[in-house]
């Protein structure tokens, strides 16, 4: 059965605490944000099954591709196809799509882990002189790139048709072999091969590049996500959303994530717009990555007064909460009893907001 679009539905992203995680657990217990408290006071609250741990795909992906109906499948959730065509590069869906992003991949006892994005601060001077230098290879291998913020690109090539990719905000911290297209095949596919030989020669590139001379973290490798076909996905229930025209408005993808949103693509508000683009949302993200509690909880403060604050009143909201391992589910419900008993049944805050 298809999913049912949930046009109201708020997804946020390093939204729950890791039980086991002592600092966060501590900076919990004495967070306060009353207007989560009330919405969780007067609506029915519901866990989702764990996350498989080997899903290419993030809880927060998931969540927001069940919540536009889309029929999710893993690590073909299509990113980078929906933003293309939001910018008008491929308004017919023609083209196989993936987002370039530019990483540092930390090296110690012999493994090899993803920092997170936030950590390099790309210039545009860089991401132009980076993309130039990359050109010349991806070209040779059909590979088209078209600038998309600081530090990432939309690639087009026949090579991505098909091939399931794994999130970046899935790597972040963990080692890259076992996510990168094609890892835990016994014989990876003739395209994931040649990605991963493509790598392999930028990694030898941005090695001796000049913007590493001065920079730390260096900007060592790229990573490839963001993969999947905008029309098998069954966008907005079963009927694609229209592409872009000139004039139309496109916000920007985030240098730290290969997600898309738009605003207002046409005058029938067709595409939608995750509200993880939101920048208290976005602090609460990198925060969580970076392990900077505090940043944390003054996130979550900020999120609880500017965007949660006006949806108050909102009918037939939804809001999902996000972990590494599970979401939390918050949906506005009218009820027959009365708010001091569904306050009483309420799971408390620092309930709803662990990862269990």
């Amino acid at each position: 059965m298809r999913p049912v679009p949930t046009p109201h539905a708020i997804v946020i992203p390093s939204a729950l605490v890791d039980p086991e995680d002592s600092a966060f657990v501590q900076a919990l217990a004495g967070l306060r944000l009353p207007h989560l408290s009330a919405w969780l006071a007067r609506s029915r609250v519901q866990r989702s099954p764990e996350h498989p741990a080997q899903r290419l795909s993030t809880v927060h992906e998931w969540a927001q591709a069940q919540a536009w109906g889309w029929t999710p499948t893993d690590g073909l959730l299509p990113w980078a196809a929906m933003r293309a065509q939001a910018l008008g590069l491929d308004t017919r869906g023609e083209k196989a799509w993936a987002v370039f992003t530019l990483c540092h991949w930390h090296v110690a006892q012999g493994q090899i882990t993803m920092a997170s994005p936030a950590r390099l601060g790309v210039t545009d001077a860089e991401s132009d002189d980076l993309r130039l230098a990359m050109q010349t290879y991806c070209e040779q291998d059909g590979i088209q790139l078209h600038p998309d913020g600081p530090g990432q690109w939309l690639a087009a090539s026949e090579l991505f048709r098909g091939l399931p990719s794994a999130s970046l905000d899935r790597v972040v911290g963990q080692a890259v072999e076992d996510w990168w297209v094609g890892a835990g095949l016994s014989q990876p596919s003739e395209a994931a091969q040649h990605l991963r030989r493509l790598q392999n020669e930028m990694q030898m590139l941005f090695y001796t590049h000049a913007c590493n001379e001065s920079r730390n973290p260096a900007i060592n490798s790229f990573w490839i996500s963001g993969t999947g076909d905008l029309a098998a996905a069954h966008v907005r229930g079963g009927h694609l959303a229209p592409a872009a025209h000139a004039g139309d408005k496109t916000a920007a993808m985030s240098p730290s994530h290969g997600t898309p949103v738009t605003q207002s693509v046409n005058g029938d508000g067709a595409w939608p717009q995750p509200e993880w683009q939101h920048p208290a949302v976005q602090r609460l993200h990198q925060a969580a990555q970076m392990r900077h509690v505090a940043a944390w909880v003054e996130a979550w403060q900020a999120l609880d007064a500017q965007l949660l604050a006006p949806l108050a009143n909102a009918p037939h909201a939804e809001l999902v909460l996000c972990g590494t391992r599970h979401a939390c589910v918050v949906q506005s419900e009218a009820s027959v009893w009365p708010s001091w008993w569904r306050a009483w049944r309420a799971p408390t805050l620092q309930q709803a907001l662990l990862d269990r």
